[in-house]
């Protein structure tokens, strides 16, 4: 990627682009804001179970100790890589209580819903933006959790790669990894393309740049907190299969049932195999300027084997998916399928809660069956479909977004 010559009209315009992106995420989250609180915060089991209210937003405030102004990971072990434990500090330093925490974090949250729509406007114009700011997922989902902080550095940390800025795509990179695990998934393509595009030194660059933004966040902890700062990943190890894993239903339609340490071990398998064939078929298939998007099926295999599939990681999907831009049709498939778990999962745990008005097992594991054969037809569609858009004579591709070009 480089960047074309910009004229005082044409950086106007991309001003506006980028407004607009932003103005539209946020948007979003004001809906999906709404859908978790309008039940009451905190909602009652009626909301959150059988009318999509639910969030670990609320209940966390206690859980993590955050009403007896405990500081993660120094006062108590917290179940969340570093970045997101400072997120949810940052929340809970000027709230009294749960609703003001809940409140200082929807602002937080708004902060990186901003950053991301308008990353993406910037980068692949507002349009395709869109399938990030207005996916019914995220408009049900984007207040369940913390994962918008990791999302918009993902896609910073993607898009400082495709122009070029390679130390600050691992600094980005490597702060996401800090905040979620998931952007991990998004390296190896971006340290392999840009030693292809620029020299091993780039590669070199990223790689080191995302280490030591990792590093910076997680080191001091592993010194001086080491049992806050390893709960994440000793509760991650320790996890059965969750509700909406096929390790668990699956195997429940035979009758059977998997342990967990079988469960980490296949799970761990299976991901590094799938990933790393992923990779090697972009490299092998693709020019290095299109190799960061092997991401988009690298994450969607991640979480179709993975041995948890909370409602909210879907999310991860939805900008990776406006870089690639599957047709229509697929998306509309996505949010379907994506959404029709949400619709049966909440029901389901309501009756195994013992809640009147709960849902039946069958139709939540079909939703999530049918909903990991969607996710990997979409994923793989919309990187080869982008890839062979790209390589497409100038002349039959649409016009790029302003002041970018290839």
């Amino acid at each position: 990627m480089s960047l074309a010559p910009s004229t005082p009209s044409t950086a106007a315009g991309s001003q506006r682009v980028v407004l607009l992106g932003a103005i539209a995420a946020l948007v979003g989250l004001t809906v999906a804001v709404y859908v978790k609180s309008r039940c009451g915060m905190p909602a009652g089991q009626e909301g959150q179970y059988l009318r999509q209210c639910y969030s670990d937003i609320p209940p966390l405030w206690f859980a993590e100790r955050l009403h007896e102004g405990a500081v993660p990971y120094l006062d108590h072990p917290v179940e969340y890589p570093p970045l997101t434990g400072l997120v949810m500090w940052l929340a809970a330093v000027p709230s009294a209580s749960m609703v003001a925490f809940w409140w200082w974090t929807v602002g937080l949250l708004a902060v990186a819903a901003g950053i991301t729509g308008g990353l993406l406007a910037r980068a692949v114009g507002l349009r395709r933006t869109l399938v990030f700011a207005a996916a019914p997922t995220y408009l049900l989902n984007g207040a369940v959790n913390w994962d918008l902080p990791s999302i918009a550095l993902a896609v910073g940390g993607l898009i400082a790669h495709r122009r070029g800025k390679d130390g600050w795509a691992g600094v980005l990179l490597g702060l996401g990894v800090a905040a979620k695990l998931w952007p991990a998934l998004l390296l190896p393509a971006v340290v392999l393309a840009a030693g292809v595009l620029r020299g091993r030194g780039a590669g070199v660059r990223t790689a080191a740049a995302a280490i030591g933004a990792w590093a910076l966040v997680n080191v001091p902890l592993m010194v001086v907190a080491p049992e806050g700062w390893s709960r994440f990943i000793v509760l991650s190890r320790e996890r059965p299969a969750d509700w909406d894993s096929l390790w668990r239903i699956v195997p429940g339609w035979f009758g059977s049932v998997i342990d967990t340490p079988q469960v980490n071990l296949v799970v761990g398998i299976v991901t590094l195999v799938g990933c790393a064939a992923l990779l090697g078929l972009a490299v092998r298939w693709d020019p290095p300027e299109r190799w960061h998007l092997v991401g988009l099926p690298v994450v969607a295999w991640f979480l179709i084997v993975g041995k948890v599939w909370s409602p909210q990681f879907t999310l991860w999907l939805l900008p990776l998916l406006a870089l690639a831009l599957p047709p229509v049709g697929a998306l509309v498939a996505l949010a379907v399928a994506d959404v029709a778990v949400s619709l049966t999962r909440f029901p389901y745990l309501a009756s195994v809660a013992g809640i009147e008005g709960g849902g039946d097992a069958l139709p939540f594991e079909v939703a999530v069956a049918i909903r990991a054969v969607v996710v990997a037809v979409v994923a793989v569609w919309g990187w080869r479909r982008e890839v062979a858009r790209a390589a497409a004579p100038r002349s039959l591709q649409r016009l790029r977004p302003t002041g970018i070009t290839a």
